[in-house]
């Protein structure tokens, strides 16, 4: 797997991008709240491998966007 699948937890940027597929603000508030679950997604194993697609499922799973404005 290519780098460019990984999801890169401290890029603001691609946290925005995903905020923005979600249709939730990009607010610095939103963009650090899913930064800290995006550290916590990688360190949970059975999301593996830790790209966009395994991203986005956990996300989904762990119910997150209904937490994020």
């Amino acid at each position: 797997m290519s780098d460019a699948n990984l999801i890169a937890c401290n890029e603001n940027h691609e946290l925005k991008t995903v905020l923005k597929k979600y249709g939730k603000s990009t607010s610095e508030e939103n963009t650090e709240k899913l930064k800290a679950k995006c550290k916590e997604f990688k360190s949970d194993d059975s999301y593996k491998p830790h790209n966009r697609e395994s991203f986005y499922k956990y996300l989904d799973d762990k119910k997150i966007l209904s937490e994020l404005k």
